[in-house]
């Protein structure tokens, strides 16, 4: 659960402060108001991720019954949270009317619910423990946060050039920082370098461009 916490954590970092200029260059400034689509589903992909080894922890542990109500009571709360947050006014009541976004931010609650419930119900029947990295890992993210923030309050992200030299910078500085606080070792980092292979996918993202 760690892992997967500190390696989506950047990602949702960098696609949360360039969440605006992603969706201009995929889709165009037509879908600008998608952008808070974009970093909810990015924050709701890393919820997910985590309550799904929950789940199947829950599930190999025998206990079903309580898996299908936990999904029984997100479904409903996804619905009660779309109903009340996507459209402007239901039988003139007037509601917050977010659209698309009420939509992804619906999701993202019921999973937040979801990841807490599930939280809970393993610390009580497998004594479940929070890693302390966990409270460690908020260091390098408050710092990556800050040195994005700072250097785009300051109008440094001039062009696409620039942005990607601050998104390598952060990168570097969130990893960094996590060796330095002893939130994740050296020889840790070199693995799922190694095993992400960058040089591979990077070739391959050259190739899906130029096609």
């Amino acid at each position: 659960v760690f892992n997967l916490i500190f390696w989506l954590a950047p990602i949702v970092i960098i696609v949360s402060f360039f969440s605006g200029r992603i969706i201009h260059l995929l889709a165009g400034d037509q879908f600008k108001d998608s952008a808070n689509i974009l970093v909810y589903l990015c924050i709701w992909v890393t919820l997910s991720g985590v309550n799904k080894l929950f789940q199947n922890t829950i599930l190999s542990c025998g206990y079903n019954v309580f898996y299908g109500k936990v999904g029984v009571l997100i479904s409903f709360v996804t619905i009660s949270l779309n109903i009340f947050l996507v459209p402007n006014s239901i039988y003139g009541i007037r509601l917050p009317g977010l659209g698309p976004s009420g939509a992804a931010l619906s999701l993202l609650l019921a999973s937040l619910l979801g990841l807490v419930i599930n939280t809970k119900y393993l610390r009580k029947i497998i004594n479940y423990k929070i890693d302390n990295r966990f409270f460690l890992i908020l260091i390098p993210i408050f710092i990556t946060v800050f040195f994005l923030f700072f250097t785009k309050s300051n109008n440094l992200f001039v062009n696409d050039v620039f942005i990607l030299i601050f998104i390598l910078l952060s990168i570097i500085i969130y990893l960094g920082t996590s060796i330095l606080f002893k939130v994740i070792s050296k020889q840790e980092v070199y693995v799922y370098v190694k095993i992400i292979n960058p040089n591979t996918m990077f070739s391959y993202i050259k190739k899906e461009l130029k096609q």
